[in-house]
C-alpha cells in the first residue's frame, strides 16, 4: 500500500524529501484549493515553518509524493508539532487524496532561518511551481541561525 504526500514547504526539496523518506517517489506539482500557506508555525528550533490554514478561494502550490503507507508514522514523527489532514490534491488534470500537515502551534515572530526558506524556494524552483508561489517564498523574511 502506498500513500500520497502533498509537501509545501521544505519538503519540495527532493533532496530533503529523499533523506527523510528514502523510497519517495516525486510525482511533481500539485495544488491544494481553499487553503493558503502561511509561515507562521512555531518550529522547536525557535524560528517559523511552513504551514496550512484553510482560506476560501485560496490556493497552495506544492509537490506530490507517494511512498509506503508503512512510512507514515516515521514522516509523523519527524513532522513534529504538526497533524497529519487528509486533503484532495489537483495534479496532472487528477485530484488526489494525500496526507499533509498542518499546525495550531503559532509562533508570535513569523521568520523562518534563512537556510530552511533557501530549502523551500530550491524545492518550488526544482519542480516549476507558478513564479507567483516562488516569489512568494523569495520575499518572506529570514533570519541566520542563533
Amino acid at each position: 500500500m502506498t500513500v500520497h504526500y502533498f509537501a509545501f514547504g521544505s519538503n519540495m526539496s527532493q533532496p530533503r524529501m529523499m533523506a527523510r523518506i528514502q523510497e519517495a517517489e516525486d510525482l511533481g506539482q500539485g495544488s491544494l484549493e481553499d487553503w493558503a500557506f502561511v509561515c507562521n508555525k512555531s518550529g522547536m528550533d525557535g524560528s517559523a515553518k511552513a504551514n496550512l490554514v484553510r482560506r476560501p478561494g485560496a490556493r497552495v502550490w506544492g509537490v506530490v509524493y507517494r511512498f509506503p503507507r508503512s512510512r507514515l508514522p516515521e514522516l509523523d514523527i519527524i513532522e513534529g508539532g504538526y497533524r497529519r489532514v487528509r486533503v484532495e490534491v489537483q495534479s496532472h488534470g487528477h485530484r488526489l487524496p494525500c496526507e499533509a500537515y498542518c499546525s495550531d502551534r503559532l509562533t508570535n515572530a513569523p521568520i523562518p532561518f534563512g537556510w530552511y526558506k533557501d530549502l523551500m524556494v530550491a524545492g518550488a524552483e526544482q519542480h516549476g511551481l507558478p513564479e507567483q508561489h516562488i516569489e512568494l517564498l523569495r520575499t518572506l523574511p529570514s533570519r541566520p541561525p542563533d
